[in-house]
């Protein structure tokens, strides 16, 4: 027993020991007529005719952003990329006992590799100190490093929920594709060493083989953008903001409405100056979010007037009568007609108590029959006209202008939730 694993020892070691190669081995296979006469200026077929047939894989290491005005993407990764020289093939003969050499890629004939989407320059791909391995059948594999910057058409109109495909175009630009032919050795993008990334995910890769004057081969990336940070400190606010604009319409008179509003509206200003600084300068498309906001601009700025306008209305009061057109227009606003009533009817409409209390519409209502009298302290004052309180005409400018205060606010509460309905459900559906 011990004979045999004696002898099947002594066979593992000749065997190991045929299949090593020494320095020695390399530097006279390195000195041989193999090398010595190679050139790499020629394609490395013996039949100069013949394609040669490049297989590539594209490894991703890092995403270090995406550039959205300037629509650049930056990364970090390396191709391997495959082929065969049979210029430089020893299967047979003496230096049979070298299974592979490596050497500097700059030594042989490379294919030339270029990014054509490229936002730099179109230069072949590879740094001059970056090997290759040389096998003995003549395969040879090049495994350049890239730092990459490349174009990347961006579409915004969901942003900031969005998802970008960028494609990462390669082809041989010195040689036609009957002469070099590109091929994926891959489905998709190796991620194997990829890194998070704290602005986007990436959700998938896919390869694509064209071929034309040149042969090409695109790796699609699919990015889906995190939306919590720009949910936090821009969505929000904004609709928040543009929300509280509408309350401007329940405030009490003089208590600084139009102060209120016209703050509310320069917010809404500032973000959307905000939202152009991190969007490319395109108008196809728009994001939107910039539509959004515009409109919770134009809607501030509508409250605006008719803030300064229901002010204005509200301190006409005492200078003129109501004209009788006005009084119609109030009429209809409490849906009078509807119910076969008058401006002038004792009852106000159902919910109308609330906001004679809101605005202190106690003296002013249309819908109070008695007058209050100032109360006279002594009986000489009971004889005297000019202490009696005038009463105020039912139908009054303050009445308009509490009146209208209430229209504007239901008006407002229906434009924005139509706005919201246009604009952040689409946006929602995205996320």
């Amino acid at each position: 027993m011990s004979v045999v694993v004696f002898l099947a020892v002594i066979s593992s070691s000749l065997s190991v020991a045929l299949a090593a190669w020494t320095a020695t081995d390399v530097t006279n296979l390195l000195a041989s007529t193999t090398f010595t006469g190679y050139d790499k200026r020629i394609r490395p077929r013996q039949t100069q005719s013949n394609v040669v047939n490049v297989y590539m894989k594209f490894g991703l290491t890092a995403i270090t952003g995406l550039d959205e005005i300037g629509g650049t993407l930056y990364l970090v990764g390396y191709l391997d990329v495959t082929w065969k020289d049979e210029l430089i093939a020893w299967s047979s003969g003496s230096h049979a006992s070298v299974e592979k050499i490596m050497m500097s890629h700059t030594d042989i004939w490379t294919p030339a590799v270029t990014l054509y989407t490229s936002v730099s320059s179109l230069s072949e791909l590879g740094a001059s100190d970056d090997p290759v391995t040389i096998q003995k059948d003549g395969t040879i594999n090049w495994r350049p490093g890239l730092v990459i910057e490349s174009g990347c058409a961006i579409d915004v109109s969901f942003y900031p929920f969005d998802t970008q495909t960028c494609s990462i175009t390669f082809l041989p630009w010195q040689y036609s594709s009957d002469l070099v032919h590109l091929m994926p050795n891959a489905t998709e993008v190796d991620t194997t060493l990829l890194q998070d990334n704290s602005e986007w995910v990436l959700k998938e890769t896919s390869v694509k083989n064209t071929s034309g004057v040149f042969t090409e081969v695109s790796f699609e990336l699919t990015l889906k953008r995190r939306p919590q940070y720009f949910i936090l400190n821009m969505v929000l606010p904004i609709i928040l903001i543009g929300f509280l604009n509408g309350f401007v319409f329940v405030m009490p008179f003089d208590q600084g409405r139009v102060g209120f509003i016209i703050t509310g509206f320069l917010s809404i200003g500032v973000f959307l100056t905000v939202i152009a600084d991190v969007l490319p300068k395109s108008s196809n498309p728009m994001s939107l979010l910039a539509y959004f906001i515009i409109w919770q601009l134009m809607l501030g700025a509508l409250c605006t007037l008719e803030a300064i306008l229901t002010l204005k209305i509200y301190h006409r009061h005492g200078k003129m009568p109501l004209p009788p057109s006005l009084k119609k227009f109030l009429s209809v606003l409490w849906c009078y007609p509807c119910r076969g009533k008058s401006v002038e009817d004792e009852k106000p409409p159902k919910g109308y108590t609330f906001y004679r209390k809101r605005y202190q519409l106690h003296d002013v209502s249309v819908f109070v029959k008695e007058f209050k009298m100032k109360k006279k302290t002594d009986g000489d004052e009971k004889d005297d006209p000019e202490m009696k309180e005038k009463p105020e005409p039912k139908v009054s400018w303050k009445t308009l202008g509490s009146t209208l205060d209430i229209f504007f606010f239901f008006i407002f509460i229906v434009l924005n939730i139509a706005i919201y309905m246009m604009f952040l459900v689409p946006l929602a559906n995205a996320a």
